[in-house]
C-alpha cells in the first residue's frame, strides 16, 4: 500500500525528488552515503589546506547539512 506524505505548501520537494531520494536510499544505506560524503569533504580540506577558498564556510555548511541529513535518515530507517 502506498504511503502518503503531506508536505508544507511551500515545500520545494516534488514527487520526482522524493522518488529519487527513495532510489538513492534503496541503492546505498544512509550510513554508507554519510561516510562517503565525509571522505570527500576531508579530502577536499586536505587538498585545500594551504589556502582555503573564500566560500569555504558555505561549502562546510553544505557538507554539514548533508552529513546531518544522512545521520537522521539512518536513525529513522532503523
Amino acid at each position: 500500500m502506498p504511503k502518503s506524505i503531506v508536505l508544507p505548501e511551500n515545500s520545494k520537494l516534488t514527487t520526482e525528488i522524493i522518488n529519487e531520494l527513495d532510489n538513492l536510499l534503496n541503492f546505498s544505506p544512509p550510513d554508507a552515503i554519510r561516510k562517503s560524503i565525509l571522505k570527500v569533504y576531508l579530502q577536499y580540506i586536505i587538498c585545500e589546506h594551504e589556502a582555503l577558498p573564500n566560500d569555504f564556510e558555505g561549502v562546510a555548511c553544505d557538507f554539514y547539512m548533508l552529513i546531518d541529513f544522512f545521520t537522521r535518515a539512518e536513525e529513522e530507517m532503523r
